[in-house]
């Protein structure tokens, strides 16, 4: 899962306590997802989102879930994938691109229309930056599609405490990630040849009337 997943990262202690806290509520915040039926995504860089996810089962991953994606030492998110089509407004990559392995000096923008990324509203104070996300996101038909997931991080056992842009950060509680592309892996529609997760702090979510995270802080 990073290039450090290795004994010494595998010999860490994980006790079962924190398995268990880890597994409820990240079971907790899959619940109010299925239950839900619109969200809105906003942060201090100035993402601000909308879609529906609406008739959609959300997918608890935690080392001790059931789940038929992956279960791993420390991972934890609870996963959803919203329904085509329904996604408005601006996004602000303000971390890192999974697969990218680093983290983002400067964020990556761009607005959604109709549930799909606009290749030419992407930006990024660094360029380069910016055509290497537009060529990833427009390698089929639909690796445009936005948001193909919302995972929300639920893990607080994830080692170290900075961020390193790798795919374990994505887990870290308090962050989240939305992707461009496939989701019919997920409960969605949508196929592509590309699931790529883009990470955010900071994040204020809120389901329907519920806000189960406000600034990066859970709160449920």
């Amino acid at each position: 899962m990073t290039p450090d997943t290795g004994e010494d990262l595998l010999q860490k202690a994980i006790s079962l306590e924190d398995l268990h806290i880890i597994k409820e509520r990240t079971n907790r915040i899959a619940e109010i997802e299925t239950k839900g039926k619109q969200v809105r995504v906003t942060t201090p860089h100035g993402m601000d989102i909308t879609f529906s996810i609406e008739g959609r089962v959300a997918i608890p991953i935690s080392p001790l879930a059931d789940t038929p994606l992956a279960v791993a030492p420390f991972y934890a998110e609870a996963a959803i994938a919203p329904v085509e089509g329904t996604t408005e407004g601006s996004v602000v990559c303000d971390s890192f691109v999974e697969g990218w392995k680093y983290v983002l000096q400067k964020p990556i923008r761009f607005e959604v229309k109709r549930g799909r990324a606009q290749v030419d509203t992407i930006s990024s104070d660094i360029p380069e930056q910016a055509e290497r996300f537009r060529k990833l996101i427009t390698k089929d038909e639909m690796a445009n599609n936005c948001a193909a997931e919302l995972g929300i991080g639920t893990s607080h056992i994830v080692p170290g405490d900075d961020l390193t842009g790798y795919m374990l950060d994505k887990a870290r509680i308090g962050h989240i990630h939305i992707a461009c592309g496939r989701n019919y892996d997920i409960g969605g529609k949508s196929d592509s040849l590309i699931h790529v997760d883009i990470e955010m702090t900071q994040a204020t979510i809120t389901i329907d009337d519920v806000t189960v995270m406000e600034k990066g802080v859970l709160k449920i």
